[in-house]
C-alpha cells in the first residue's frame, strides 16, 4: 500500500520545530519539505505535487493555473498561517479540494511586530542603530506615542491585538472595518469612516487583506489627506499600498516614516522605497516566531491527518465551503 504523500511548500514547516514534520512521519505519512529557502513558482509546485495526496503551503501562490495542473490524488491544501488570498478557493473547491487554514495562529506576533514597527520609527531606532555603528553620535529626536492618534484599518484579529496593545500607551484609537468588532469598542476604540482616520491619525496601521475592494487602500488620494509626519506600518499586505505614492510621499516628507513585512515578490528585488532611512523593511517575519510556527504546524497537520483518516477537517479551518 502507498503511503499518503504529505508535499510542504512552505519553507517554515519544519524549519523552527520538528513537530509537526514527525507526527506526519509517526502517521505513516511520506513527507517532502522546501529546503530552497524560497517560495515555489507555479510550475515547481506543479512538479513537486505529483502524485501527493496532500500540500501544505506557505506564501507560495496557489493559482488557478497551479490547482487545475495537480493530480487527482490530492484532497487538501492546508495553509501553513492564516492569510489565504494566495490560494484560488474556488478553483479547488471545483476539483473537490478541501482548502484549510489556521485561524488566530498568529494574530499576537503580527500584532508585536506592528507595536515594534510603530516604536522604531516613532523614534528613529534603525537610523539610530546605524549611525552608532558608523560612529556617528547623533540624537535625531523622535516623536511620543502616548496621547496620540492611531488609526487601526482592520479590527478582525489582528487589529484587534493592536488595539489591546495600544492601550498601555494610552493612545487614542480610531477603527476602520466593514464590521464593528464589540471587543474593540469595549477598549475605547472609536469607528470612523476612512477619510476622518486618514486626516486624524498620526499612526496608521494596515490589517486587512489585500482584495479588489482595498487594493491600494492608501494611494496618491491618502496619502494626500494623511497628517504632516504620518507613520504608516503595513504588516499585512504589500498590495494595499500603493509604493509608487508612498515613495513620493517620503521623498517629499509628506510621511515621517514606513515600514512593510510582505512584498509583492519574495524575496523581494532591491524597491526604490529602500533608499528612504526611514523605511523600515523585514522579510516578511510576522508570523515568524518559534511558537507561532508550532502552532500553524500542528494546525496544518490536524487537517491533514484527518483528510488521511477519511474524515473532514474539523469545520474552524475550512476556507473554500467544501
Amino acid at each position: 500500500m502507498n503511503k499518503f504523500k504529505v508535499v510542504a511548500t512552505t519553507v517554515t514547516f519544519g524549519k523552527f520545530n520538528d513537530a509537526p514534520v514527525e507526527r506526519l512521519r509517526e502517521a505513516g505519512c511520506e513527507i517532502t519539505t522546501n529546503k530552497m529557502g524560497r517560495p515555489l513558482t507555479e510550475e515547481e509546485i506543479i512538479q513537486r505535487s505529483k502524485g501527493a495526496d496532500a500540500l501544505i503551503v506557505g506564501t507560495d501562490k496557489v493559482t488557478k493555473n497551479v490547482i487545475n495542473n495537480l493530480d487527482d490524488s490530492v484532497k487538501i491544501i492546508a495553509k501553513h498561517g492564516v492569510g489565504f488570498d494566495s490560494i484560488d478557493l474556488e478553483a479547488a473547491k471545483q476539483r473537490k479540494i478541501f482548502v484549510t487554514n489556521v485561524p488566530g495562529a498568529n494574530s499576537n506576533e503580527v500584532a508585536d511586530l506592528a507595536i515594534g514597527f510603530l516604536i522604531s520609527l516613532a523614534r528613529n531606532i534603525p537610523i539610530g542603530n546605524k549611525e552608532v555603528r558608523e560612529g556617528i553620535w547623533n540624537k535625531l529626536p523622535g516623536i511620543s506615542m502616548k496621547g496620540k492618534t492611531i488609526g487601526v484599518v482592520g479590527t478582525g484579529a489582528i487589529g484587534s491585538e493592536v488595539i489591546k496593545r495600544t492601550t498601555g500607551f494610552d493612545m487614542k484609537v480610531l477603527a476602520y472595518d466593514l464590521i464593528q468588532n464589540p471587543e474593540v469598542i469595549d477598549l475605547g476604540a472609536e469607528y470612523v469612516d476612512k477619510e476622518k482616520l486618514l486626516k486624524e491619525s498620526d499612526f496608521i496601521t494596515l490589517h486587512i487583506p489585500d482584495t479588489p475592494e482595498t487594493h491600494h487602500f492608501i494611494g496618491k488620494h491618502e496619502l494626500e489627506v494623511t497628517k504632516e509626519n504620518v507613520l504608516i506600518v503595513n504588516a499585512a499586505r504589500a498590495g494595499l499600498v500603493d509604493r509608487t505614492a508612498i515613495d513620493k510621499a517620503l521623498t517629499d516628507e509628506k510621511i515621517r516614516g514606513y515600514a512593510i513585512d510582505d512584498y509583492e515578490e519574495e524575496p523581494t528585488p532591491y524597491l526604490e522605497i529602500f533608499n528612504h532611512d526611514n523605511v523600515i523593511a523585514s522579510p516578511h517575519i510576522g508570523a515568524t516566531t518559534i511558537d507561532a510556527n508550532l502552532t500553524m504546524g500542528n494546525g496544518a497537520v490536524d487537517c491533514v491527518l484527518a483528510i488521511k483518516d477519511g474524515k473532514r477537517p474539523p469545520e474552524k479551518n475550512i476556507r473554500n465551503g467544501m
